[in-house]
């Protein structure tokens, strides 16, 4: 795709769904009821574990494995029961993934809890139906942090025997730190603590999980959503990222719809015509940003 195309992309949809939310047919009627496991996918049972969402009577659907938030040090698979069967309705698989948590792990520790659930799954998927071709990541607020770090690490990559391509997608909502050191900057001496739990207690040496910095252009796409009303995270987090990710030359689009940093997410566990979680079901079936 042309540069000046991805470019079209990023203004186009940010300003089309701030005007209207693009029509949708509901999800609810795509699929008939899901099949839902508990997997430990290493030797941690509670936070190295993850929930299963299928699809009953579909095979060879994308799925979408998500990372949960909660500023790294808290939160769980559990929460999220509802968002795994709207994405199921949708006909789309949807795994909750449990990570390690600071302070017991950081965010490189956290990143390689998260590949090796993706390996696993991507193992699994004849067994379960899923297509381990069409596997997207998606995380919220510190778990679209840990997704974009996961994805731009080759060697967490690596070491659960993945690359960049074994992932067609990137979802990142609200995302927290894509870049901590332009948070020490906002927050200069007055860090949030947990960040420093996340990160190390030596603010300098933040720079390395910068996400702009570890850009090869070779990323697959990023579908990154900020909620015009988040008074959590900063909206300089995604455009900066957004900016970085063009200037590499990745695929990227940014929508900016009408939520607040936990409305993002719920509207799209009780609403089944959410226009984000539509949005996010025609990338994740069409492999395109373009579908958006």
């Amino acid at each position: 795709m042309p540069h000046s195309a991805r470019v079209s992309i990023v203004v186009a949809v940010t300003l089309c769904f701030l005007l209207t939310a693009r029509a949708s047919a509901s999800c609810s009627s795509s699929a008939r009821g899901t099949n839902v496991a508990s997997i430990a996918y290493g030797e941690d049972l509670l936070f190295q574990a993850l929930d299963l969402y299928a699809p009953r009577h579909v095979r060879g659907e994308p799925i979408v494995v998500f990372v949960h938030g909660g500023g790294w040090i808290q939160g769980d698979k559990a929460q999220y029961k509802a968002l795994g069967r709207a994405f199921a309705d949708c006909g789309i698989a949807f795994a909750a993934v449990n990570y390690r948590l600071a302070p017991a792990a950081r965010v490189v520790e956290q990143s390689r809890d998260i590949a090796e659930a993706i390996r696993w799954l991507r193992t699994a998927a004849d067994a379960y139906g899923y297509a381990p071709r069409r596997l997207f990541l998606m995380g919220h607020s510190a778990g679209a942090e840990l997704a974009a770090y996961t994805v731009t690490d080759d060697e967490s990559l690596r070491m659960a025997g993945l690359g960049k391509r074994s992932i067609a997608g990137v979802i990142a909502m609200d995302g927290a730190s894509y870049d901590p050191t332009l948070d020490a900057k906002q927050n200069a001496g007055n860090e949030p603590w947990f960040e420093r739990l996340a990160f190390g207690a030596n603010v300098a040496q933040w720079k390395r999980y910068d996400i702009s910095r570890r850009l090869q252009g070779d990323e697959p796409p990023f579908l990154i959503v900020h909620g015009l009303l988040d008074q959590v995270v900063s909206a300089a987090q995604p455009r900066q990222l957004v900016s970085a990710l063009r200037a590499a030359g990745d695929d990227v689009a940014y929508l900016q719809p009408r939520a607040d940093h936990s409305s993002v997410v719920s509207d799209m566990m009780t609403m089944p015509d959410d226009p984000i979680l539509s949005a996010i079901a025609r990338f994740v079936r069409s492999g395109s940003l373009q579908s958006i």
